[in-house]
């Protein structure tokens, strides 16, 4: 996969919000701006990424024309980047391809989640607290806010229901 065209079409539409977020009448029509303002936001992070790989394709082209160069000083040099740029290459291979996947329009959109614990008494009741509290480590984890909204409680520690966004 190619990424220096997506890296030129992102870096294109970054200058064309650019020039429209500098015009004062975009901020007239404030769902507009908003849209804007969000692509914005999303192209300057794909581009800081696309910089990191660009650097670090640079970097290993660089490497190993020094490998190459008949120094013995340079040749070592050469040879612990060659170890390093490879992996940390790699790394920005991936973010940058998955960057280049649009974000779908629900993606910023709150999620609420309902657990009820089904046939089995407490054992249901436990399993689905375990549930819950596995949902919540992975929102926290993302670095998501979970609020619960409604709860109820079973005997020994477990959830009957609960409802959180």
């Amino acid at each position: 996969m190619d990424l220096s065209s997506h890296i030129t079409r992102f870096r294109a539409r970054f200058e064309e919000l650019e020039n429209e977020l500098a015009k004062p009448d975009l901020f007239n029509d404030q769902k507009r701006a908003q849209e804007v303002t969000r692509e914005h936001a999303r192209l300057k992070e794909i581009l800081s990424i696309a910089v990191n790989y660009e650097q670090l394709t640079n970097d290993l082209k660089e490497a190993k024309e020094m490998a190459d160069s008949g120094d013995e000083e340079m040749a070592e040099l050469a040879a612990e980047e060659l170890e390093r740029i490879p992996d940390e290459l790699e790394k920005a291979t991936q973010q940058l391809r998955f960057a280049v996947v649009p974000p779908e329009a629900t993606d910023s959109r709150n999620t609420i989640v309902e657990i009820r614990a089904g046939t089995g008494g407490n054992e249901a009741a436990l399993f689905a607290a375990d549930l819950m509290r596995m949902y919540q480590r992975c929102a926290e984890r993302t670095g998501w806010k979970v609020e619960t909204m409604e709860a109820s409680a079973a005997d020994l520690g477990g959830v009957r229901e609960v409802i959180f966004q």
